[in-house]
């Protein structure tokens, strides 16, 4: 008497396990893989990705299907590797580009306010005893515009560091797309923009612990009013400051 007992892995001609069909486990956008310039790697070609879509994730019945060998595993795993990070490039320049663009002119705006401020000050040092109070009233004025502008330029700050350190958090370490590269894309230059790390901004620091742009801002203003109480006593004249 004979039994037929159901192979878990079907076989070639010569009894060697024949690879699985992995057409069902392919992302949507999965077009072709081929060996890659260097020996063991492959590269994975894609349809352009929107950042619409929503992550890509290796399915899981992959996983458990006893048919998929380790070696296509390993294959597919890198195939979602890569699709990840096309996924959240195309998702970091959709959702940057417009508050790259909305934050130039709040770029500008603090460098004229921060220079203003620093000519105003300035000014001290050409002020006659008698016309301080007038100056004082300039150098309230334009801390008060400085202020304002750091803190406009700090909450778009805040949300495009934000959306930086997503996309850092979906791929490998150092295959991040830097936030210059998507305004050089878009031709701004963004190399003197005070962006720091995302956490810098959510933080719970006291105001000039931290190391965002008003922080550094009230640094500067105290430092600048403690100048003036210096000299304002030297004088003998508190009044002034």
């Amino acid at each position: 008497m004979t039994r037929t007992i159901p192979l878990p892995h079907p076989l070639d001609d010569s009894g060697l396990r024949l690879p699985a069909d992995l057409s069902q486990y392919h992302h949507s956008h999965f077009v072709r893989s081929e060996p890659g310039a260097w020996e063991g790697t492959v590269t994975f070609y894609f349809q352009a990705f929107t950042g619409q879509e929503e992550e890509p994730q290796a399915p899981g019945a992959a996983y458990g299907d006893r048919s998929v060998t380790r070696e296509q595993r390993r294959l597919l795993a890198g195939e979602y590797q890569v699709a990840r990070r096309l996924w959240s490039e195309a998702r970091l320049r959709r959702q940057a580009v417009p508050l790259l663009r909305e934050a130039l002119p709040l770029w500008q705006t603090w460098t004229v306010a921060r220079a203003h401020l620093a000519d105003v000050f300035a000014e001290f040092w050409k002020t006659a005893d008698g016309h301080w109070r007038a100056q004082l009233l300039k150098l309230t004025d334009a801390e008060a515009a400085a202020r304002s502008a750091a803190s406009a330029f700090d909450t778009i700050a805040r949300e495009l560091t934000r959306l930086a350190h997503e996309q850092e958090c979906v791929v490998p370490e150092d295959e991040d797309l830097p936030l210059r590269e998507v305004a050089r894309e878009i031709g701004l230059d963004i190399s003197e923009w005070h962006l720091v790390w995302h956490e810098d901004y959510t933080r719970h620091v006291w105001l000039g612990d931290g190391d965002r742009l008003t922080d550094h801002l009230h640094n500067d203003i105290d430092s600048q009013r403690a100048r003036l109480r210096q000299v304002a006593a030297l004088a003998g004249d508190p009044n002034n400051a």
